[in-house]
């Protein structure tokens, strides 16, 4: 028996979890190719000065003045290693899967409420690239070397301010996808509510009826694990720096701005 189409309300409501399945892969994403570039440096700075140009009195200062950072993360002691490079490609197909799905949701939005996402195609490929990673000139890798030659799988380009998934210039930028995840969530949440059904404004409320009305304790950490979890001395208790909401919008729309496709 062929399978049928699940309901749009149904589709919808996984979307918005595929939507923060894409924030929760971008941010892993970024935190993982920034490990393996300061990795890189790191090795690239102990190469300098392990080497007869290093055995200097200037090498053996900058020696010194590592050996006195008091915190060893401050010192050339990330290593690039095999595990890590591994991570990073991992984590770029597990955005892959989870941006697929996501258009899968979009897909089933009302002709009127539907968005897109400049180079979507492309993700598509990679992904499907990705899932396929046991062939070799499979329909996936000639479709990547027809329609998008300078795009290659497994390759990111790295800037301090940006990420092209599939390398760079020709990749797909991560702050593109955030933008369109933002702006998926949005009609996915609109057409659920003009179809009636109730989602929660805030998911990072409780799931337990009645939690978040309870008093004590007044601190509370809300977030999923995806995040870092923070240590208990590092929680804010305060307000937020006056215009720090102002700032981020500010970032948000400076990463927009630089994406002329978005």
């Amino acid at each position: 028996m062929p399978a049928t189409p699940a309901p749009d309300d149904q589709v919808w409501f996984q979307g918005l979890r595929w939507a923060e399945a894409v924030d929760m892969q971008a941010a892993r994403v970024e935190e993982a190719v920034r490990e393996q570039h300061e990795a890189n440096t790191d090795a690239t700075i102990r190469a300098s000065l392990n080497s007869p140009e290093g055995d200097t009195e200037l090498g053996a200062q900058r020696r010194a003045a590592f050996e006195a950072e008091p915190e060893i993360s401050s010192r050339p002691v990330r290593v690039p290693s095999w595990s890590l490079g591994m991570q990073v490609s991992t984590e770029m197909d597990f955005l892959m899967v989870a941006v697929r799905n996501l258009l899968r949701a979009q897909d089933r939005l009302p002709a009127g409420a539907v968005t897109a996402m400049v180079d979507q195609a492309v993700l598509k490929i990679l992904r499907d690239a990705a899932e396929h990673y046991d062939e070799e000139g499979g329909r996936a890798e000639r479709d990547l070397a027809e329609k998008y030659p300078r795009v290659l799988t497994d390759a990111f380009h790295f800037t301090r301010k940006e990420i092209w998934i599939g390398g760079g210039p020709s990749g797909v930028p991560l702050s593109r996808i955030r933008a369109w995840s933002a702006r998926v969530t949005v009609a996915l949440r609109q057409a659920l509510k003009d179809a009636g059904v109730s989602v929660p404004n805030d998911f990072d409320a409780s799931l337990i009826e009645g939690d978040d009305g309870r008093l004590w304790p007044a601190d509370r950490l809300r977030f999923g694990w995806w995040l870092p979890a923070v240590p208990e001395s590092e929680w804010p208790h305060g307000e937020p720096p006056e215009g720090l909401a102002e700032l981020l919008a500010e970032r948000v729309a400076n990463l927009r701005a630089r994406d002329g496709n978005d």
